[in-house]
């Protein structure tokens, strides 16, 4: 398999095969950029987690009028747990110590899917600064990759061993699913077979 595939498209030019009744899940909501492009292009069920309290307080705020926008005041992580969290804008995170210091809340991927009776994610993004390792193994371990059509992953450095769990990661996802561009740490997104 090539390790690096050109992007064709751009972050908020990407197009899927999705519409309405798709659903898709914002794994690292932040400011909604990637909820809002996702939901004016196909209206589709999306599901934006945002561990900041604050960031998920705006959000709520800002797509309090689209039915088809739910905004979770926790994030998703192999584990339910509340741990120590860095705030810092769009580089908060549990892994780089920067930033004004604040408890927030994880929940598993798969105890997200029963409470919500959801059986297949359309599309799922990760972009959560250096947590995405766990939540990729906690879903290959499961077998929850192949309920996901299409991941889209921001691959971080601030982690240890990060080329060696990416290569893991990567060789799993492969075995279900097919790259169809990646620029190596910047972004990638693999389709299911």
């Amino acid at each position: 398999m090539k390790t690096e595939i050109p992007i064709a498209n751009k972050e908020g030019n990407w197009t899927f095969d999705l519409n309405k009744d798709s659903i898709v899940f914002d794994v690292g909501g932040y400011i909604g950029d990637f909820t809002k492009s996702i939901y004016e292009k196909y209206g589709s069920i999306i599901y934006c987690f945002e561990p900041v309290v604050k960031y998920a307080e705006s959000l709520k705020y800002k797509f309090s009028s689209y039915t088809n926008i739910k905004v979770f005041p926790f994030g998703i992580m192999d584990e339910n747990k509340s741990l120590l969290f860095y705030i810092n804008k769009d580089k908060s995170s549990l892994i780089e110590v920067n930033g004004e210091i604040s408890y927030c809340e994880f929940r598993t991927l798969d105890d997200i899917m029963n409470a919500y009776s959801i059986n297949f994610i359309d599309l799922i993004k990760l972009n959560i600064e250096g947590s995405e390792y766990s939540v990729l193994e906690d879903m290959i371990k499961k077998d929850l990759i192949q309920k996901c059509g299409n991941i889209i992953i921001q691959f971080h450095t601030s982690v240890p061993l990060y080329n060696e769990r990416r290569d893991a990661i990567i060789n799993e996802l492969s075995k279900t699913h097919t790259c169809e561009w990646c620029s190596v740490f910047i972004w990638e997104y693999w389709k299911i077979k």
